[in-house]
């Protein structure tokens, strides 16, 4: 879990381990402990699927807000997500190989997928993100609006 830096309710990682503390086999670690630091992350990955997503499990993602989530049963990307995430439970770099060629890991190659996704665009680009401040991606942009 995040280490509280973005929460806005700053006592869901105590409120989480003290209801999860009777079970055997489970544990919670903050990103601090995982030498990796999380930026409002969500994924989840079981022996048959994985899931990332932009929504939080709670009412209001069930109910009202406008979330997505990728859900996926593909065995190549549920393996590539394990090994991801034991890496960082156990404090291990990552490495591009560990990675799936369809996802893209910050900061090991999602710049490279965004551009190339940006570049390679032939009719539209749709962009649904809070922020774009990186100069790169912004040039790009604007370059690729010239032709689309």
């Amino acid at each position: 879990m995040e280490d509280q830096k973005y929460q806005q309710f700053k006592s869901t990682r105590k409120e989480i381990q003290a209801y999860f503390s009777g079970y055997l086999g489970f544990e919670i670690k903050s990103d601090k402990q995982m030498h990796t630091e999380y930026v409002h992350s969500k994924f989840a990955v079981w022996d048959s699927g994985a899931l990332i997503q932009t929504s939080n499990l709670n009412k209001s993602s069930f109910v009202g807000n406008r979330e997505y989530i990728f859900y996926t049963e593909n065995t190549g990307i549920i393996s590539s997500l394990s090994g991801i995430f034991y890496k960082d439970r156990i404090g291990l770099p990552l490495l591009k190989s560990d990675i799936h060629p369809n996802l893209a890991v910050c900061p090991i190659n999602c710049r490279g997928v965004i551009e190339h996704l940006i570049s390679s665009a032939r009719s539209s680009i749709i962009i649904q993100n809070q922020y774009i401040d990186d100069a790169r991606i912004l040039s790009l942009i604007q370059e690729k609006q010239k032709s689309l």
